[in-house]
């Protein structure tokens, strides 16, 4: 494990709280972010959906935080963070959105995209310093 790589997970890990929980629990993937979303309506490509953008810290909570997601860790179901996923995420967490909160704006649920994305955004920052 890279001192990166190590950096970035002790951020996702601290970012982690009972909002983060209620979001990741609530989220119903009905896609309504992604229709709300300028970079995907633009490109119609699945990893500008805002809610992928926020994978890495969903992986995080669920492989970390939770009982079938602690099982699928150790059996292999749910795939680790790496290097090479810090990397690929940059990209979509920093050049492919502008925290409009259109995303937020649309959430059925009131999840609050924009203040994820900004959580995220705070980890791979801390991963990179």
């Amino acid at each position: 494990m890279t001192a990166t790589l190590n950096r970035g997970l002790n951020a996702l890990r601290e970012q982690i709280d009972s909002s983060v929980a209620s979001f990741f629990t609530s989220c119903v993937h009905c896609g309504l972010c992604a229709e709300a979303c300028l970079f995907y309506l633009e490109t119609e490509d699945p990893q500008y959906t805002p809610i992928k953008k926020l994978d890495l810290m969903r992986r995080m909570w669920s492989r970390e935080f939770t009982l079938f997601g602690r099982i699928g860790g150790l059996i292999g179901l749910v795939k680790p963070v790496t290097d090479d996923d810090l990397k690929a995420w940059e990209t979509l967490v920093y050049d492919s959105c502008t925290m409009c909160g259109r995303c937020s704006m649309v959430c059925p649920v009131g999840n609050d995209i924009t203040f994820m994305i900004r959580k995220m955004r705070e980890c791979m920052s801390a991963a990179t310093s």
